[in-house]
């Protein structure tokens, strides 16, 4: 039987990267109709009137000071059309050292743990009630 992983934020999000990185070589993209989808911006220059995933861009950029899932996406695909089998660079902690999610994930587990704790005290409130 295989024991349950723990979750890990950082390592979610390389698996999705690569993921993402699969299914666009599934569909016959290019690596330039992927930099498009992932952010017309990048592409076409900041003028550019459309926008794909502008919620999750300035989420991340928010949260972590840049678009992470754009590089991490990109550098999944960059292993794909090198024939790599080796795990991406979200493992090694990518190009700007230490995994560009694990700021703000200790921040965020702290504040879930808080809400969790306030969200069970007011069930039992209203159980009590």
């Amino acid at each position: 039987m295989l024991e349950p992983s723990t979750w890990n934020e950082v390592r979610q999000a390389g698996l999705r990267a690569e993921l993402d990185a699969c299914y666009a070589k599934r569909y016959g993209l290019t690596r330039d109709e992927l930099r498009y989808i992932l952010d017309p911006k990048d592409v076409y220059g900041p003028d550019f009137p459309g926008e794909t995933f502008r919620v999750l861009k300035e989420k991340e950029e928010r949260l972590y000071g840049e678009y992470g899932t754009r590089r991490l996406v990109l550098a999944a695909w960059d292993a794909l059309e090198a024939g790599s089998r080796q795990r991406g660079a979200w493992e090694r902690g990518g190009a700007r050292g230490e995994g560009w999610k694990q700021k703000a994930v200790g921040a965020r587990s702290r504040q879930a743990a808080e809400s969790d704790g306030r969200r069970r005290s007011s069930r039992r409130e209203a159980i009590l009630i």
